[in-house]
């Protein structure tokens, strides 16, 4: 039910936090159905980051990329994208990430060159 969408989503948080990450990722993945717009994206961006705990980068990735086409101004979206990117090795696809990141926060150029040492 819609109204219990921040109580689904606080519980996955929380199941996350305690290290049930197999529990957390199918309670966020339940909770999508009830999420729209700018919740959605939050809700898909703590999704990915429980998938990259879990070492799942593929699914992390189509998890952030999701958040950004459900809000593209979701900045943080592109920060975590890059930062799964990177993990990867993956430093054009990083880059282009983390400038978004960077063009959408107005975050200084010296952001970047920090962000990009996570390639190496």
């Amino acid at each position: 039910e819609p109204r219990y969408l921040r109580a689904w989503y606080r519980l996955g948080l929380v199941q996350g936090k305690q290290g049930k990450l197999d529990k957390a990722a199918a309670t966020l993945e339940k909770t999508l159905g009830l999420a729209r717009g700018k919740n959605r994206a939050l809700l898909l961006c703590d999704l990915g980051k429980i998938q990259r705990k879990q070492g799942k980068l593929k699914a992390a990735l189509k998890s952030y990329a999701a958040a950004i086409k459900a809000n593209p101004e979701h900045y943080k979206a592109h920060l975590l994208m890059g930062l799964a990117h990177a993990s990867a090795k993956k430093c054009k696809k990083a880059k282009a990430s983390f400038r978004r990141f960077i063009k959408g926060t107005k975050a200084p150029d010296s952001v970047l060159k920090e962000l990009m040492k996570k390639c190496k």
